[in-house]
């Protein structure tokens, strides 16, 4: 689906046997004219790295459109099906990833803890059952055997119920005097049991048990005060599968429809979404670190801002995608300029 415009690959199968073969033709040549002593890799080592090799058989990039206004960008890392298919199957699409990205800043990212430590832990058994007997790859048998240890433990609730988080930044309001500045945005978690995570919560913070919170979606805007150290209004919500919360006056209208965005239908498990407005937060904070700098460095982010301030203008939005196929990890990007 690339167009003329630019395609590429990397065949790493192939780039794995001629790098660990005997130097022959050309590369013969450049070795003896820099003097590299390589006659090959040992022979167990080379069928090691080409079985990796065959696990992680190719990227493929390109570019899927190029106008005035709109570039968009694709590359598929292709993974063999006895790694990709388990992965596709263990990441669910990230919460919101079904509707078009919103506000200055848009993160969402899939998180299911148990179904991920089930697919890790199966890695490192295949590792132990055949470890790596090259002494440049014994380290990963050590890798996978310390990460299994690490992630074959009991994950306790609420954690082990998460399956994904989104965040949408509208406003960062940089207050002088203030070292915390006021955010105006949205938080969604998605857990496969909100009542309890918002029953732990209410333990947490005593002043949340008085907050009667039902799944249906509906909006509930908290009294001032009940979150300890929040000055900014906050709303709450809660459907089936995700909670909610929202910061900042008027953030509560839309977190309804926030809440219940749906997911995409291929497993989106990463997105990202930012507006040009995104590098002016940037130059904002910029400003604020840099009032406690010497004159010199001053004007160094001086500089950086008139280059925050271009990207502003020149950027309407942006959209990068990570999706798990059946075949590896398809990742698009779309940038599009005013």
């Amino acid at each position: 689906g690339y167009s003329n415009y630019g395609i590429g690959f990397v065949d790493f199968v192939k780039l794995t046997d001629r790098l660990s073969s005997p130097p022959s033709g050309t590369d013969a040549q450049f070795a003896k004219a820099l003097d590299i002593p390589f006659a090959g890799a040992d022979p167990a080592c080379k069928t090691e790295y080409l079985d990796i090799a065959h696990k992680f058989t190719r990227f493929v990039g390109g570019v899927e459109e190029l106008s005035a206004q709109r570039v968009r960008l694709g590359a598929h890392m292709e993974i063999d099906g006895s790694i990709a298919q388990p992965l596709a199957a263990a990441l669910n699409a990230a919460p919101g990833t079904g509707a078009p990205g919103e506000g200055v800043f848009d993160m969402a990212f899939s998180m299911p803890v148990l179904k991920l430590k089930d697919f890790w832990i199966k890695q490192a058994d295949a590792v132990a059952a055949k470890p790596y007997a090259c002494p440049q790859l014994t380290s990963l048998n050590q890798g996978f055997a310390g990460s299994k240890a690490k992630v074959d433990v009991t994950v306790p609730p609420p954690f082990s119920d998460f399956t994904g988080v989104r965040f949408v930044l509208d406003k960062l309001d940089m207050k002088p005097g203030s070292p915390v500045p006021d955010i105006f945005g949205k938080l969604a978690l998605r857990t496969s049991n909100p009542i309890a995570l918002v029953a732990m919560a209410q333990m947490a913070v005593p002043q949340l048990a008085s907050i009667k919170l039902q799944p249906d979606g509906k909006v509930v805007v908290l009294p001032p005060g009940t979150v300890p150290m929040a000055p900014m209004p906050i709303a709450v919500a809660m459907t089936a599968d995700t909670i909610g919360m929202s910061s900042g006056t008027g953030e509560d209208a839309t977190l309804g429809a926030f809440v219940a965005a749906p997911a995409a239908k291929d497993p989106v498990f990463m997105r990202f979404h930012f507006t040009g407005q995104f590098y002016k937060l940037m130059a904002d904070m910029m400003d604020k670190a840099a009032a406690a700098l010497p004159p010199d460095k001053q004007a160094q982010f001086a500089t950086q801002k008139k280059v925050l301030a271009a990207y502003e203008q020149m950027f309407k939005f942006g959209d990068m995608t990570f999706v798990a196929t059946p075949t590896g990890i398809a990742f698009h990007e779309t940038v599009e300029q005013n």
